[in-house]
């Protein structure tokens, strides 16, 4: 039965090309990890690029980070080298700005002058950057993940991750230099980070890795999708343990890395991860949103 998965899994993934690949990503830096050497996609990037260095979120616990790399978190940086992929499978570069010294993954850099619709996913500026987003512009709230451990959050704030809010104010930094506004859901109460958002109506969200919940422990009351909708495209990632629990089926492995659009918010697991149903297994399987991707 394994042999027959892995089968099918190296025919799906000859079926499709490196540049193919890349294609579907259009202008939008791939934010998603799980990808295998030799299939990896950088969407837009190139050598000669030049991007705004980010610090790595996790991928399934992994974070690919070490302290000698965070000062040079929030700098502009050429492109020198297109790295492949990293233990966790996240693609990477290399760059001029530490002399190539250290594997940069991708889904946390931002296009340096910003593509048409890319909201800055970093934080340690000085002065306030907020890319497409100002007053009226229509996001969707997601759940504010740590910088340097701070989450700049409320308990409160929870009722409105994955509602659509109306821009009201541009409100310059917060303690750890993440650029912030105030919105009109929450009557302007609440500092949201613009790093955790998804400008409303784009197709295909991005950069959003870091506004989805990677925890579980929750309650039926307490359950949060952040920005996953019925509707959303994602891609389906292997289940990373919790406290052991993977709960997981060798029959999901041929789903893995493939995309697939969102038909049914799920509830929580035994693990207290909330998961969805999908369209490509036909809605048979529970799929984490903790390790899915964009």
């Amino acid at each position: 039965m394994r042999t027959t998965v892995l089968a099918i899994a190296a025919i799906a993934m000859l079926a499709i090309t490196p540049r193919e690949a890349t294609a579907q990503y259009g202008g939008m830096v791939p934010r998603h990890c799980g990808m295998s050497a030799g299939y990896e996609t950088y969407g837009p990037l190139a050598v000669g690029s030049i991007v705004t260095l980010g610090m790595h979120t996790p991928w399934a616990g992994d974070a690919n980070w070490t302290p000698e790399m965070n000062g040079f978190v929030g700098r502009t940086a050429r492109v020198t080298q297109l790295a492949g992929v990293d233990t966790a499978g996240c693609p990477g570069v290399r760059v001029d700005a530490d002399g190539g010294q250290y594997f940069w993954r991708i889904r946390d850099a931002q296009i340096a002058g910003g593509l048409p619709m890319e909201i800055p996913r970093v934080c340690d500026m000085s002065a306030a950057q907020y890319g497409p987003i100002g007053p009226g512009t229509m996001v969707l709230l997601g759940l504010h993940a740590p910088w340097r451990g701070d989450a700049n959050w409320a308990a409160e704030m929870n009722a409105w991750v994955g509602r659509m809010a109306r821009v009201t104010s541009l409100e310059g930094i917060d303690g750890v230099g993440c650029p912030v506004v105030r919105v009109d859901v929450d009557g302007g109460q609440y500092y949201w980070r613009v790093r955790d958002m998804q400008l409303a109506g784009t197709s295909m969200p991005m950069g959003l890795g870091a506004a989805l919940p990677r925890w579980c422990g929750m309650t039926d009351a307490t359950t949060s999708y952040g920005p996953i909708v019925p509707g959303a495209v994602i891609v389906l990632g292997r289940h990373s343990p919790w406290n052991g629990d993977t709960n997981w089926a060798a029959e999901m492995e041929r789903f893995v890395g493939v995309r697939a659009r969102v038909t049914q918010l799920s509830g929580i697991d035994t693990m207290g991860c909330p998961g969805v149903r999908v369209d490509v297994d036909g809605g048979q399987f529970f799929w984490r949103i903790r390790d899915v991707g964009f």
